[in-house]
């Protein structure tokens, strides 16, 4: 049991991880747009707003359709596996939360690091 608790915090870092990449090289994709947005007197919540949304709209649907297979899978699990009765529904929400918690922590770093750049930096570069 702490072998597979350990490899399941080591598989929620690892997603962490791979959001934060992916996050951060979208928010350095939306730069310009941002430095616009400042530039035009938004206010920092409304330009960190799109990212965090998008962000969360993403790892949603993804937490959905692994949901679906996961559901889909239950009959196969359940032969191949001693002991499996039905799918923990506790367990499976439990799991999807703390992805989305996960998933939001690693979005706000890089969010947060493109609110606090100078808006003429991120216009200049391109």
């Amino acid at each position: 049991m702490l072998v597979l608790g350990a490899f399941a915090g080591i598989a929620v870092l690892l997603a962490a991880i791979g959001i934060h990449g992916v996050v951060a090289q979208a928010v350095q994709h939306r730069m310009r747009e941002m430095g616009i947005r400042f530039a035009l007197g938004a206010s920092p919540a409304r330009v960190l707003a799109p990212t965090m949304r998008a962000t969360i709209v993403a790892v949603t649907g993804g937490m959905l359709s692994g949901a679906i297979l996961a559901g889909a899978l239950d009959r196969v699990l359940r032969g191949l596996l001693f002991g499996v009765t039905e799918v923990d529904s506790r367990t499976l929400f439990a799991a999807a939360g703390l992805l989305l918690l996960a998933s939001t922590a690693a979005a706000l770093g890089p969010a947060l690091r493109a609110v606090r750049a100078d808006p003429l930096d991120s216009l200049r570069s391109d």
